[in-house]
């Protein structure tokens, strides 16, 4: 079923992640959900996704363009808003292609893809 919980994580997969293996998917898709878990940020899928300067497509990219890559992150949603877990217990990651100032404080988890994972220990987001 297509809730509103799976349309925003898919939305911020097919943006975020389309072009990475399903392993990538899978990570970038549960750092929302580990958000969702974590105090600091709001506690739904939506609210994560849609959380002021959090992620750098909303406001700024327009809609579907290639829907063979959504229908692709929209199984990986709807899996792990049933709880599929691919969790490296990341709460943050960028791409190979920036190097955010928070990568130095936050802890390396991994590597999958194109994106970098990182879990924050610190008391802030």
């Amino acid at each position: 079923m297509i809730t509103a919980s799976v349309a925003c994580l898919a939305l911020a997969l097919y943006h975020e992640a389309r072009g990475e293996p399903s392993e990538g998917q899978y990570a970038v898709g549960q750092v929302i959900l580990n958000r969702v878990d974590d105090s600091r940020y709001p506690n739904t899928i939506c609210g994560v996704v849609y959380d002021d300067g959090e992620f750098s497509f909303v406001g700024s990219v327009g809609g579907i363009h290639n829907k063979k890559a959504y229908e692709e992150v929209l199984y990986v949603a709807l899996d792990l808003v049933n709880r599929v877990e691919y969790d490296l217990g990341a709460t943050h990651y960028h791409t190979t292609a920036v190097d955010p100032y928070w990568n130095e404080v936050f802890d390396y988890e991994a590597q999958v893809g194109s994106h970098v994972f990182y879990i924050n220990n610190t008391p802030w987001r």
